[in-house]
């Protein structure tokens, strides 16, 4: 690639580099498997890049290749689909607490459900983007990300009614 293409793609990248990596981090367990999942995943979308048409897809194809990395490194670890976690953007102790507790609840419902929720809520994609970058349609975010926000709530309702239950 050109040192003009490469430039676009550092321009590119930096404007998405703390969206992927707390993407990357949401999904993945370890937090070496993690820099692994982000690594794999802009070394494929540096080398595929001079084959974006339209560069203000980019976000979309950076989470694409994000999803199917982490994809094929499920089926290459042969290990069931990650439970997902929450990123802790804070390190207060009152933070890390109620973070633990997120994650907690964020475990539970299903990976497709909960990736579509980090995409829209965390990482701040449009349904479409998301679409796009599941290589599915929009009705099925749709569905994902509704069921994910019912799912949620009921756990949360559930974690409450225990925590009000102790006190």
């Amino acid at each position: 690639m050109t040192t003009a293409k490469n430039n676009e793609f550092m321009l590119l990248y930096t404007q998405h580099h703390s969206d992927l990596s707390n993407f990357c981090r949401s999904l993945e367990h370890d937090v070496e498997d993690a820099k692994e999942l982000m690594s794999e995943t802009v070394s494929r979308a540096f080398v595929g890049f001079t084959r974006l048409k339209d560069k203000s897809k980019f976000k979309s194809y950076l989470f694409g290749i994000a999803s199917n990395t982490l994809k094929e490194f499920i089926r290459k670890k042969s290990r069931p689909l990650p439970e997902t976690k929450v990123i802790s953007l804070h390190h207060t102790e009152v933070d890390r607490i109620e973070n633990h507790s997120v994650n907690q609840i964020m475990c539970q419902i299903p990976a497709k459900q909960a990736e579509v929720f980090v995409l829209f809520e965390i990482v701040d994609m449009s349904l479409t983007d998301i679409a796009n970058s599941l290589n599915t349609n929009l009705s099925t975010v749709k569905t994902r990300l509704s069921r994910a926000r019912v799912s949620l709530a009921n756990l949360l309702e559930e974690e409450f009614k225990q925590h009000i239950t102790n006190y």
